[in-house]
């Protein structure tokens, strides 16, 4: 009885040694995410602050965050609304966005933006933010630099441009890889609504080889003009997807993204 009992103790203890070893250095999927200040605006005594989990916001989806305080460090963030636009020179258009108030773990408030980014600035435009309080007056625009990625295609069906942006494939690996991509239109230079009524077929080729590979699933819509499938690659190289697109009747559009393996 008394050696069952050490026993129980000594497993006891191990398991409590363990848990607090791994409290001190834990790997957890919620662990707060790094934000870097990618951007600085100062304007009749506020500080705009763009913040990223990345060095840059590129051309297709981004997630990032604005944080407003005045010359006395005072969050005054949830008094703000905003709106994103780029500045052609002879026009000035929007891009798919949507944001909402939150706040980061000293409690302070940060407005997080989820942006498709439908072009890159260079040679482009400015793209911008327009942060606007009618409480405090304020009326401001911070700009920012948008990178070329490739991630972006587009065509024009019935006189309306497509945009489809490639989601995933950061990594791509020999294997199943996700496959998600979303679909939006043009309803105005300022509306840019998902388009979710699509059926999507894609076809990845080896240039170099002359071959395909098998394995791979359509996407299919899931929400907000996202379409997830899967594509496969059986060795590496250079690759070509070709997306094609079709509504109820007829096929509206292709795109090609290319990548090395």
């Amino acid at each position: 009885m008394r050696n069952a009992i050490k026993t129980t103790l000594i497993i006891l203890i191990a398991i409590f040694l363990y848990s607090c070893e791994d409290d001190n250095n834990p790997v957890k999927d919620n662990d707060p995410i790094e934000l870097k200040v990618i951007e600085t605006y100062t304007e009749a005594g506020l500080t705009y602050e763009i913040l990223s989990d990345e060095m840059e916001l590129l051309e297709g989806y981004n997630e990032f965050y604005l944080k407003v305080k005045d010359s006395d460090d005072n969050d005054l963030t949830r008094d703000f609304n905003i709106s994103i636009v780029m500045d052609m020179g002879k026009m000035m258009h929007s891009t798919p966005y949507e944001y909402e108030i939150m706040e980061d773990e000293e409690g302070e408030s940060l407005i997080k933006i989820k942006a498709t980014f439908i072009m890159p600035s260079v040679n482009m435009g400015v793209w911008m933010i327009k942060a606007k309080s009618e409480s405090l007056g304020a009326d401001h625009t911070v700009e920012f630099n948008v990178t070329a990625s490739g991630n972006v295609k587009r065509f024009t069906h019935n006189e309306k441009p497509y945009f489809i942006t490639l989601r995933t494939l950061k990594s791509p690996e020999v294997g199943i890889n996700d496959f998600n991509i979303t679909v939006h239109t043009r309803q105005d230079m300022m509306t840019h609504p998902a388009v979710e009524d699509l059926t999507v077929s894609i076809e990845p080729r080896m240039p170099s080889m002359g071959h395909g590979s098998d394995g791979n699933v359509n996407p299919v819509h899931t929400n907000d003009g996202m379409y997830e499938g899967k594509v496969s690659f059986n060795m590496t190289g250079d690759w070509e997807i070709t997306v094609t697109l079709t509504d109820s009747e007829n096929e509206i559009g292709s795109v090609v993204y290319s990548l090395d393996l």
